[in-house]
């Protein structure tokens, strides 16, 4: 809980508790279709923090997901020990916060159910959820929100958001007002 001090010392009452997870999120993150010129960078690993580079090679045994490509489509492919919810979510953003629009629209808590090791179909403007094993050895979650999929010269590319909740088991992705 906190309380504020007026310039007189007046401290006042306390606010309601409340308890909070810090989740790591960032935006503009790329990886390459795995069969690309750049395999080495078509892996991805939720990371806890900022000095780790999450993109991985898409063969690494560490990575929780890769991107692939063929005639059918583009693929979210898990990693050994993910499993992602067999169905996209269409959302306006990654996270919605106070100043959001109105209509903003995010996957705050993952689902309880309906995770594979499969992979899934992926669509521009739409979130993608993943029960991971973390650094800790323990279940995860991650979302990740597909902000484009094009190409670079001729290689095919995925950009993306994306937030991790630190605390193992904890399905909450983004708090109740977007923090």
């Amino acid at each position: 809980f906190v309380t504020s001090v007026d310039t007189d010392g007046h401290e006042s009452q306390g606010s309601v508790v409340a308890e909070g997870t810090p989740r790591p999120d960032y935006s503009g993150e790329w990886v390459y279709d795995f069969f690309s010129a750049q395999p080495q960078l078509s892996g991805f690993r939720f990371v806890a923090d900022e000095f780790t580079n999450p993109i991985l090679p898409g063969g690494d045994p560490a990575r929780h997901f890769r991107l692939e490509t063929d005639v059918d489509g583009w693929w979210l492919v898990p990693g050994p020990g993910t499993t992602i919810h067999q169905a996209g979510f269409p959302t306006t953003a990654l996270k919605c916060g106070v100043a959001a629009d109105a209509s903003c629209v995010d996957v705050s808590v993952a689902p309880s159910g309906n995770y594979a090791a499969a992979d899934v179909s992926l669509t521009s403007q739409e979130s993608y959820v993943l029960r991971v094993i973390g650094d800790d050895g323990q279940i995860h979650y991650g979302v990740i929100r597909v902000e484009m999929l094009g190409f670079d010269q001729n290689d095919a590319i995925m950009i993306f958001d994306w937030a991790y909740q630190l605390q193992a088991g904890n399905p909450e992705l983004v708090g109740p007002t977007g923090s």
